[in-house]
């Protein structure tokens, strides 16, 4: 069985609100490329873009569709932790796993739903320039007083919140967080 994300309202959600940010001077990251499809659009407003997932399908899947474009590195690991450190983003972009639910890796987010979000901001406030930004969507299924606490204790400042209505009893949330406090990076 391929395991791919295929893009759905969520990843239309971001991929819109990536296609609306100015050009990144450095290097952005996309943690769970899926079909490639956010990578893409990464890979016009950035100087270079590593893409990581954790799904060897996906990642094969993703690299047929960008074979023709240069600037893009694709890594096979969960979020970024196996990049060198000395890599440092201007920008990082995820569409994680959010639902509330254990046992499918490609849809569940933990327990609360946040888990894996917090893990990927966990990873990515290391490798985040001062000034640097996080885009990510999350569902109102999962624990969101839970997440904004960690989006606190992380020092990041959310600079926009978007929702946007999927179905009668789901709301999609597209968070901009910015980093606004990281050792002189």
């Amino acid at each position: 069985m391929i395991n791919i994300y295929t893009p759905r309202e969520d990843t239309f959600f971001l991929l819109e609100e990536v296609s609306k940010i100015r050009p990144v001077n450095g290097i952005a990251c996309e943690i769970g490329v899926g079909s490639g499809i956010i990578t893409y659009e990464l890979s016009k407003k950035a100087d270079y873009v590593i893409g990581t997932d954790i799904s060897i399908d996906a990642l094969r899947y993703a690299k047929k569709r960008l074979k023709s474009i240069h600037n893009i590195e694709l890594i096979c690991c969960n979020a970024i932790n196996c990049i060198r450190p000395n890599r440092i983003f201007q920008l990082i972009i995820f569409n994680p796993p959010y639902l509330p639910c254990t046992d499918d890796v490609v849809i569940c987010g933990g327990e609360n739903g946040v888990e894996k979000t917090i893990d990927f901001l966990i990873d990515s406030v290391i490798r985040l320039k001062r000034n640097g930004i996080i885009i990510f969507i999350q569902s109102s299924l999962s624990s969101i007083n839970m997440l904004l606490d960690k989006i606190r204790e992380l020092g990041l400042m959310i600079v926009q919140w978007k929702e946007k209505n999927i179905g009668m009893f789901e709301r999609l949330y597209l968070f901009i967080l910015k980093l606004v406090s990281n050792n002189d990076k």
